[in-house]
């Protein structure tokens, strides 16, 4: 299935890029890097660039913007909130 405008907030972020565009943490707005782990209200990213390190990003606080195989989408952090597999059961009903 490819990712859409509408079901990349559905599907599990694990494997895709990600760069913050906006949070309320300013210090992590042009962050960007892979998703490690998809969780609940967060997201674990490993930075990519002069360091390495793992950033664990507020999912409810943040504009991202996710690159996928099929293409760039906007998302705001708060369509986001819930494991993949309660994200997608919240779509279907």
């Amino acid at each position: 299935m490819k990712f859409t405008e509408r079901n990349v907030r559905y599907r599990p972020l694990i494997g895709l890029k990600v760069k913050v565009l906006d949070s309320t943490d300013r210090s992590l707005v042009g962050l960007e890097g892979l998703v490690l782990d998809d969780g609940r209200n967060a997201l674990r990213i490993a930075v990519t660039g002069k360091t390495h390190k793992v950033v664990t990003l507020i999912k409810g606080t943040s504009v991202l913007q996710v690159t996928t195989p099929d293409g760039t989408f906007v998302v705001r952090g708060i369509e986001l909130i819930g494991r993949p597999e309660e994200r997608l059961k919240r779509a279907l009903s």
